[in-house]
Order: structure tokens, then C-alpha cells, then sequence
């Protein structure tokens, strides 16, 4: 049956994995925390017949008694389901730190963020309601047995109105929650456009037609996500409607219609009308607990999606916690081919078969025209993209999965589309007076400072963020640099320094610098130039390092 469940429901799936926590104690607490209601109903009825101080003292005990198991049920339940979300969190963020750049760059932040932001809080803002509906069944079935006592007859007319009501919420469920997935596939469809908008905000404040159409977009989104929304509601309000009709129909049927076909219902009719009401609540509470339910389980699916992906999408690398040294050694490509991934009927790119060989203390510029293949190459060489076919070697030792850590341990890079952070993560306690140095060597001591293990500030011109993203690079001590048009950004004056005066620098130092560039009045800096067009390299040449 707990199978059957977790497979139709992805959210009992997901607090499967807290059954651990949710030990005999905790099963316990909910039992007597829903026991507590039916008996507080017994000895009202009870005590309306007979109002002997007795029942006054169990009543005080029982309330007691309720008031300490709801209180322990549910922050118990509200620990453990935040507990769970945490290793989901946790477990998302790992599959993150595995996963292959191309099948990350796929997902898309707008799904990635989604999930762990607006999923994860409605599944915790749930709990609460699932479990006083929890405590609403429980509560139905003692109070129901208690009804049976009284009157057979009631019994059976409260079972099946109920079912029916039940029943005729559950059977529109389904359009329910084809409204919710689709009102969540417009809301990540609703945040990558509002990415695009806050991203290319310099963009389209100078595009004015590019703004406005964007914007119109926007709305567009903004106004299917409200009408998607809005007929979730009312398909909710509705079902909610005809399951009160049925329980306000039970009532009726108690009190008109069973004094007349039972003849000895008039003498339980007091308690039996107090009990049926009395289980009016609880119904109405577990109705109305389906759409929260409903909403949870359409998160837990997009949540448990988003772990199979990204689990899909794993390196399955080898993961050692203590790397061997980096070692400065030739880089030597042999026929690696890399292709992306197909999207549709469109031919993806690719490069190769590439063979290449890079000595140490070598400064190497990548050229060609825009799409011909450097980048991807950079990726790939660099390990982040894993070749289709062909083999990679530093000093020999081949990239694979069980060398992969080691093998980019050897790299430093600034791609394009790089990112700066604000702190020197993976640098342990490193001496101020190397980052302060390295500062001075990019012309930025003015700029941004060293202090507390992080910057002063990122707010730089995108020059200077490029410049900051170098010195990073530089105090990482690795033997390989790559640059990805790293000097399209800066002036001229600086350009020259970095041509002239850096590159010579890292040159001396031992390191191999591998830059893509178009800067062509500078490609006497370079050591090797490789020439590629179409993905292939269509020409090699140089002089021996340290020229």
C-alpha cells in the first residue's frame, strides 16, 4: 500500500524518506491527538445526560491531553519535514556540484531556482494542513465508530453522504491538477523572461522596440499565469462546494429524515445531531486540505524531477578529497571530437577530430572568426566538457572519469561568461599581501581592497570585474591559464600591458597560457597560434617557448 501511494503521490515519496523520523512515538502522538477530539464529543454527550463532576474532570484531562499531542504532532511534524527539505536542498545543491556543464546549461536557472525557492516553501506550508487532515481522519474515525454505537442507522446515512461528497470533490481532481502543472510550467516560463528583462536591462532601455516587446511579453505571461491560476481556484471552489452540499445534506437527512424510518432514533437524536456536527469540521478541514495537498504534490513532482535530471546529468567522476599536486607537463589533445546535444531537428555543433600538442611555458593564442569552435574547445580542454571521442593527456596521465578531478586541477580560467566571486573560495588562509599584490600588478589597489578572506567590492566597471576575475586567476598558482577574449573588454593602454607586459610575465613564471583572442596586432606574443574555422584546426604554428 506505502508503495501504491509513493507511486501515485510524489509527495508521500519525498516524506517517505523522513519515515525514520516519524517513529512509534510520533504515530502515537497523532492517534491519541485525534482520540482527544472524539472523546471530548463523548463526554459532552456524556455530560449532557449526566452532569456529574467526573465528566468534568476527564474533560479537563482529555483537553489536556489533546493540547500537549497537537502541540508535539505538529512542531514534530513541522522539524521533520523542514529537515527533509533541507537534505533535498542539500541534494539538489550536490547533484549541482556533479553535474556536466552541457546538461546544466540546459536545465535552465529559472526551473533550478524555482524549485528550490517557491517549490520547497509551498511543500513546507503544506505540512501544517496535512497534518491537522491527518488528525481530521483520525478524529472522523473515532467519532463515526461512536455514531455506530448510537445509531446503525446514522452510521450508514453519514458514510455514504460522506463518500459521496468526498467522491465528487476527488472526481474533478485530476482537471485540478492539470491546471496547477500548467500554471507552473508558465511561472518558470514567467521567470526566464523576467531573467532575460533584469539581465539585458542595459539592452533594452537602449532598444526602446526591443523593451516594449519584451515587456508585452511579460504581461502576456503574467496574464495566462492569472487566468490558469484563477481556474485552478474555481475548480477547487467548486468541488469544495459540492462536498459541503453532501455534509450539510447529512445533516438534514440526521435530523428530518431518520426519526421518521427509525423508531428509536428520536432517543439518541441529541447525541447523534452533536456528533454529526460535531464530524462536520474535521470533513470540512480534510476537503479543504486536498487543494494544499494537491498544490504540495505538484511540487513534489517538479522537485523530484529536477533531482532525476540533475542525478541524470552527473559526471559520476571520482571524487578524492585529497588532490595529487598539479604539475606543470604537456597538454596533448588526440583526436578529440565534441558535439552538443541535439535540440529538435536542428544539426548540433561540433568540433574535431582536433589533435594538438601544448608544451609547458608555452603562450598560445586560439584564432578564427566567431563560431569556429574555440570556446568549445576551451571547454573541453579544460575538462568541462567531456569529448565524445578521442583522448586528452597532462604529462601523459589520460582525463577519464577516475582523473577528471585531478586533471582540471590544473586549470585556471576566465571564459566569457565568467563569474566573480566575492571571496577566494579553495584558497584557505592565503597571505593578504599576495592578493594586495596581485591588485597592484592589475591596476586596482584604488578600486577594491583585501580585507576579512574577501573583496571590498565587486561594483567595477566590466573591464576591471575581467582585470579582478585575472588576479584571481593568477593566485591560484595553477600551470595552465585560459582566456577566453579576456582583452575585449579592456582599453587599449591595458590591452598593451597584457599583451606586452603579463603574458611575458606568466611566460617567465612557467606557466602555459592558452587565450582564444582576434587581437591580430598582437599575435607576436604568442609562443603557438592554432588557427581553426568550422570546429577543425586549418593551421599550426610557432616557435619553441620562451622566445
Amino acid at each position: 500500500m506505502i508503495r501504491a501511494l509513493r507511486n501515485r503521490y510524489p509527495l508521500v515519496e519525498m516524506l517517505a524518506r523522513a519515515r525514520a523520523e516519524f517513529d512509534v512515538e510520533f504515530v502515537a502522538a497523532t492517534v491519541l491527538a485525534g482520540l482527544g477530539n472524539a472523546l471530548v464529543l463523548a463526554l459532552v454527550n456524556a455530560a449532557a445526560v449526566d452532569a456529574s463532576s467526573r465528566y468534568l474532570a476527564l474533560f479537563v484531562l482529555v483537553v489536556a491531553m489533546f493540547l500537549l499531542m497537537q502541540f508535539y504532532v505538529m512542531t514534530r511534524s513541522a522539524t521533520e519535514v523542514e529537515r527533509t527539505l533541507d537534505r533535498i536542498r542539500t541534494d539538489i545543491s550536490d547533484h549541482l556540484a556533479r553535474a556536466k556543464l552541457e546538461a546544466l546549461e540546459r536545465v535552465g536557472r529559472a526551473e533550478i531556482f524555482d524549485c528550490v525557492s517557491r517549490e520547497t516553501t509551498i511543500i513546507s506550508q503544506a505540512a501544517a494542513t496535512i497534518t491537522l487532515a491527518l488528525q481530521s481522519a483520525l478524529m472522523i474515525l473515532f467519532s463515526a465508530v461512536y455514531l455506530e454505537r448510537l445509531s446503525l442507522t446514522a452510521f450508514v446515512l453519514t458514510i455514504v453522504l460522506s463518500y459521496t461528497g468526498i467522491r465528487v470533490y476527488l472526481l474533478k481532481r485530476e482537471e485540478s491538477t492539470r491546471l496547477l502543472e500548467q500554471a507552473t510550467d508558465i511561472q518558470n516560463e514567467f521567470f526566464e523572461c523576467l531573467t532575460h528583462l533584469i539581465d539585458g536591462f542595459k539592452e533594452a532601455r537602449l532598444h526602446a522596440a526591443r523593451g516594449r516587446e519584451l515587456l508585452v511579453r511579460l504581461r502576456r505571461i503574467s496574464s495566462d499565469l492569472t487566468t490558469v491560476r484563477v481556474a485552478s481556484e474555481r475548480s477547487f471552489a467548486a468541488q469544495n462546494a459540492y462536498a459541503q452540499v453532501a455534509f450539510y445534506l447529512m445533516i438534514g437527512g440526521v435530523v428530518f429524515l431518520l426519526p421518521s424510518i427509525s423508531p428509536t432514533f428520536p432517543a439518541v437524536v441529541t447525541q447523534a445531531t452533536a456528533t454529526m456536527l460535531f464530524i462536520i469540521a474535521p470533513l470540512s478541514s480534510l476537503v479543504g486540505s486536498i487543494p494544499v495537498f494537491a498544490r504540495a504534490n505538484v511540487a513534489a513532482t517538479n522537485v523530484l524531477d529536477l533531482e532525476r535530471v540533475l542525478a541524470r546529468a552527473e559526471t559520476h567522476e571520482t571524487i578524492v578529497t585529497s588532490e595529487t599536486p598539479a604539475v606543470a607537463a604537456p597538454l596533448e589533445l588526440r583526436h578529440i571530437a565534441f558535439a552538443y546535444e541535439p535540440r529538435g531537428d536542428e544539426r548540433p555543433f561540433a568540433i574535431g577530430p582536433i589533435s594538438l600538442r601544448i608544451e609547458p611555458g608555452t603562450v598560445a593564442f586560439f584564432v578564427g572568426g566567431n563560431g569556429s569552435g574555440k570556446s568549445t574547445l576551451l571547454k573541453v580542454l579544460t575538462g568541462l566538457y567531456a569529448p565524445r571521442s578521442g583522448t586528452m593527456f597532462i604529462g601523459g596521465t589520460p582525463f577519464a572519469p577516475e582523473t577528471a578531478q585531478w586533471y582540471r586541477s590544473h586549470f585556471t580560467a576566465v571564459f566569457s561568461d565568467y563569474h566573480l566571486f566575492d571571496r577566494l573560495y579553495g584558497m584557505g588562509d592565503i597571505d593578504p599581501a599576495r592578493v594586495t599584490a596581485a591588485l597592484e600588478r592589475l591596476q586596482l589597489q584604488e578600486k577594491v581592497g583585501f580585507e576579512g578572506g574577501r573583496f571590498s567590492t565587486l561594483e567595477l566597471s566590466s573591464g576591471q570585474r575581467k582585470r579582478l576575475a585575472l588576479a584571481v586567476a593568477i593566485l591560484e598558482d595553477r600551470p595552465f591559464l585560459v582566456f577566453d577574449e579576456w582583452a575585449a573588454e579592456q582599453d587599449p593602454t591595458f590591452r598593451e600591458i597584457f599583451y606586452r607586459e603579463i603574458l611575458p610575465w606568466l611566460r617567465a613564471e612557467g606557466r602555459t597560457v592558452i587565450a582564444a583572442t582576434h587581437d591580430a596586432q598582437y599575435f607576436d606574443a604568442a609562443d603557438q597560434i592554432v588557427r581553426f574555422d568550422m570546429g577543425v584546426i586549418i593551421g599550426s604554428d610557432g616557435t619553441a617557448p620562451g622566445r
